[in-house]
């Protein structure tokens, strides 16, 4: 990206020149909290783990929530709540009509009225996705038909109550997740993929087995196209180290050691990260080929960022926070510069959940939750206290629970992205 449009940037918001989040600060993100409300309007803490329940959804779902076909009737009535101190030109949020609420009604898992889950990742097929799924007789991994509610076992958790699963990814053959063990602190114990075509599992990486600790110092990891990816602390040092595994032979290869966060894999077979120059500072986007770890040209719409925060990308597009959490940047294509489309109000900060798939975002300024359509330029608020995942092809909302509990029963609503009614108008 050339020096005047990284100038532009700046000059559109200044998050974009203030400095880095500290280590200490990344690593509170990458800690997920799953099925259990936090404190409300706190930073989630899960680097795309989705659940940024808040304590507040708690309370909004006890009175909100209605039982039977009818559980989203009462939350939809809400007039849209302003959550932004600045729109880009253009954009409008809009209240859903009846389409939506149809639609939403519509769309709730059945299973998801019987035992607790939360959604990992979407699968690739308009019907399924997975999730963590807690019972008296089962608790693991599991790939759900949203129509049948039919299970598939993929990996049952040692620990059935503490045990979690989080940063899930799904590139149409291989699932990738992280396992956490912990509940209130949890911390990444290894990170598992699973072959939807054989039903193999393998330990795609392990946490540190040192006297002090055996956490998971580094960054989620990320799956497309056979690859896996993700940054891992190479010692006290504050140094990581970029990591590309090849789930098809095996192989792990370092690609790149610095001062590395949040990698992610791009198309034409690229690899990205963002890095310092020192521990702590400004960060910069690198690249290099997934497969060879040769060093190339950052792709243009990510040359110029500095201190990206919670990055999102279905290959082309991206989506992504400042190190503030106080906007939400786009950009449709690799070659397009970013632009603001968000900047959220004091107190209500962006959270980590933003995901990317065409032409639509998803977003959360918590506790509320939206969707953005980028064709028409509105947004609507899907969720008043639960998150959503989006796919290629389909999109999943965790609705919030009426009661606060270890493994609460939520409503999971399950839409394919074909099926989406138009966004209203005002």
């Amino acid at each position: 990206m050339s020096p005047d449009i990284l100038a532009r940037l700046r000059a559109a918001d200044p998050a974009t020149s203030m400095p880095s989040s500290t280590e200490d600060d990344r690593q509170r993100l990458r800690r997920a909290i799953v099925s259990t409300p936090v404190e409300p309007r706190r930073r989630p803490l899960g680097k795309r783990s989705r659940p940024s329940l808040a304590l507040l959804a708690s309370i909004v779902g006890a009175v909100l929530l209605l039982t039977g076909g009818a559980v989203y009737a009462k939350t939809v009535l809400l007039a849209p709540s302003p959550s932004f101190r600045h729109t880009a030109p253009g954009w409008s949020q809009v209240p859903l009509d009846a389409a939506w609420k149809a639609a939403l009604a519509k769309g709730v898992v059945a299973l998801s009225r019987r035992v607790s889950l939360t959604p990992l990742a979407l699968g690739d097929d308009k019907r399924t996705f997975f999730a963590a799924l807690y019972s008296k007789g089962y608790s693991g991994v599991v790939r759900i038909d949203a129509a049948t509610s039919r299970v598939t076992r993929i990996r049952r958790f040692p620990d059935a109550r503490t045990d979690q699963a989080a940063d899930g990814t799904f590139d149409g053959r291989w699932l990738v997740w992280s396992e956490l063990r912990g509940f209130d602190d949890p911390s990444i114990s290894a990170v598992w993929s699973w072959d939807s075509r054989t039903g193999r599992l393998q330990k795609v990486g392990a946490a540190h087995q040192a006297p002090s600790s055996d956490r998971w110092s580094g960054s989620a990891a990320v799956v497309r196209d056979g690859l896996v990816t993700w940054t891992r602390s190479a010692g006290p040092s504050g140094l990581s180290d970029v990591h590309v595994f090849d789930l098809a032979s095996g192989r792990d290869r370092v690609v790149h050691r610095g001062y590395v966060d949040d990698s992610f894999l791009v198309n034409g077979g690229l690899v990205v990260w963002s890095e310092a120059a020192k521990r702590g500072g400004s960060t910069v986007m690198r690249a290099a080929d997934a497969r060879s770890g040769e060093p190339v040209a950052v792709p243009p719409s990510l040359a110029g960022l500095r201190n990206v925060a919670a990055p999102a990308t279905d290959g082309a597009a991206i989506a992504y926070s400042d190190p503030h959490w106080s906007s939400l940047w786009w950009s449709p294509s690799l070659t397009v510069a970013p632009a603001r489309l968000f900047a959220a109000l004091a107190g209500n900060p962006v959270d980590n959940s933003i995901e990317v798939a065409g032409r639509y975002i998803s977003f959360a300024v918590a506790p509320r939750a939206y969707l953005a359509d980028t064709i028409s330029r509105h947004y609507v608020e899907i969720s008043p206290g639960g998150w959503a995942l989006l796919g290629k092809k389909s999109l999943v909302i965790e609705m919030p629970s009426d009661v606060k509990a270890l493994h609460g029963i939520s409503d999971v609503i399950f839409l394919p992205l074909s099926s989406l009614p138009a966004m209203p108008d005002w």
